[in-house]
């Protein structure tokens, strides 16, 4: 049976990652709510509301809820840049975010207290690895880490942590992470919190671990193929609504 099928909602860190959605949205109306511009239309037909929300993990949550609560999206998609942290990712491979979960909390803090979740993880929408397969795309599926703390990331020894910085990077390598960014684990607890869809893909702009190890590493900030993705996804969404 469908559930009902109310709006999608596209939200992107940067005005740059967000561009190249603009153009495919049909009769855009924009209107702003908490300093967000908030860009209306539709896509294939369908309702979708659009918004670069800023980068970190607070303004990503504070975004999709506006866009729940305000705007009635059921379905969030977000698209945009990642650094590498697998050797084997490289530059324009696609990153599908398979689920998020909390690093520093115990599981049953979330499952045996409000919200009373089956598990401590929260899972992404399935759509984005079937548009990347579709799209014949070299992509990968997993887990990204998130975080706020971009230069603790790239130059942890600067940082009066940065051993702390260093051994917790090293962990997540080794747990298999996929990948770097800053918004999806907010994004993902907000859907999980409220019942809604999610999910998330990201460009592969850079790997600095390949760059540790002398192989190629150029740097790119067009997040074209990750759009195509998400765009991609949406029109599955929507297919399989009609």
């Amino acid at each position: 049976m469908k559930s009902e099928f109310k709006k999608i909602a596209i939200i992107c860190a940067s005005e740059r990652e967000l561009a190249p959605f603009l153009p495919l949205i049909e009769n855009p109306t924009i209107s702003e709510r908490a300093m967000l511009r908030i860009h209306e239309g539709r896509l294939n037909g369908f309702e979708v509301a659009a918004v670069y929300c800023g980068v970190c993990k607070v303004n990503a949550a504070a975004a999709a809820q506006i866009m729940i609560d305000c705007y009635g999206a059921d379905t969030v998609i977000s698209a945009g840049a990642s650094g590498g942290m697998a050797e084997d990712l490289q530059l324009f491979d696609t990153v599908v975010a398979a689920e998020a979960c909390y690093h520093d909390v115990h599981e049953r803090i979330l499952t045996d207290y409000h919200p009373f979740m089956k598990t401590q993880f929260f899972p992404a929408s399935s759509e984005l690895v079937s548009a990347a397969k579709a799209l014949k795309m070299p992509y990968h599926t997993g887990v990204v880490q998130c975080k706020d703390a971009f230069y603790g990331q790239h130059e942890p020894e600067a940082m009066p942590v940065g051993y702390e910085l260093i051994n917790k990077w090293e962990a997540w390598k080794k747990l298999g992470c996929l990948a770097s960014e800053m918004e999806t684990a907010a994004l993902y607890i907000v859907a999980a919190k409220l019942r809604v869809r999610v999910g998330a893909c990201f460009l592969v702009m850079a790997n600095q671990e390949r760059e540790k190890l002398g192989l190629e590493n150029p740097v790119v900030h067009d997040t074209d193929m990750a759009v195509q993705v998400a765009v991609e996804a949406i029109r599955k969404l929507i297919k399989e609504e009609r």
